[in-house]
């Protein structure tokens, strides 16, 4: 299985996707009995199918170097800062908080970073990808996933969606071919799907909120690639 995956480290992720899908599948019709939301059931699922997933590929993680990305990781907390400031900009509401929003934040954060970045990335490096390539195939990988939330969505917030994703996943990427930490993306990852949460959208987005969201995303990508582009060097 792991020389499949370091020759084919895309056609293996791909399959991994579709594994990973039963397995949460499985995992959502266990916690069933558990008589939780189907929301925070899902996210048990997912969390359990991470925690699996991070058992099987246990090799591909380097656990000495946990909580060494500091400080590279602080611009990925602008993800954090966007939110909140999008909340108060578009008027929107304060949802509750409770331990089931705690919950549903962690699963994306624990699942996704290792699928789309640890296992994926590893297997990447090992077939020989320069961390600068390593980088977008990971993110545009991640972005591209995200075209399954059209199902329920509009196609332009998909498609500004699936823009977002790829820009995280690219800063991301670049954080952990530098520093294989794995649980500081988790903390991370976790922290901006929680601030999403809590602090939710108006119904109307005004105009000027574009500009700075842009930006945002600009900066990003700069700060990725730079990133990354001096592990090359």
């Amino acid at each position: 299985m792991k020389n499949f995956a370091v020759k084919q480290p895309i056609i293996f992720e791909a399959i991994l996707l579709v594994v990973s899908f039963i397995l949460s599948i499985i995992f959502i019709a266990l916690f069933q009995a558990l008589y939780f939301s189907l929301e925070t059931t899902t996210a048990l699922a997912r969390i359990a199918t991470g925690i699996l997933l991070f058992i099987v590929f246990l090799y591909c993680f380097k656990l000495k170097k946990q909580f060494s990305s500091f400080p590279i990781i602080l611009p990925a907390l602008l993800f954090v800062v966007w939110n909140i400031a999008n909340h108060f900009m578009s008027n929107g509401t304060l949802n509750s908080i409770d331990e089931f929003v705690f919950i549903e934040a962690a699963a994306p954060a624990i699942l996704e970073e290792v699928l789309f970045r640890e296992i994926f990335i590893y297997h990447l490096k090992e077939n020989g990808q320069k961390p600068l390539m390593v980088t977008l195939i990971s993110a545009a990988f991640f972005a591209v996933v995200h075209l399954t939330n059209v199902v329920g969505a509009n196609l332009l917030q998909t498609l500004v969606q699936v823009g977002y994703s790829f820009v995280v996943g690219l800063v991301f990427g670049a954080i952990y071919t530098r520093s294989d930490d794995m649980f500081s993306l988790m903390i991370v990852h976790g922290a901006i799907d929680l601030s999403n949460r809590i602090f939710s959208t108006g119904s109307t987005t005004p105009y000027y909120v574009f500009a700075p969201f842009i930006l945002l995303l600009i900066f990003e990508t700069y700060y990725a690639v730079r990133l990354v582009s001096k592990e090359n060097n």
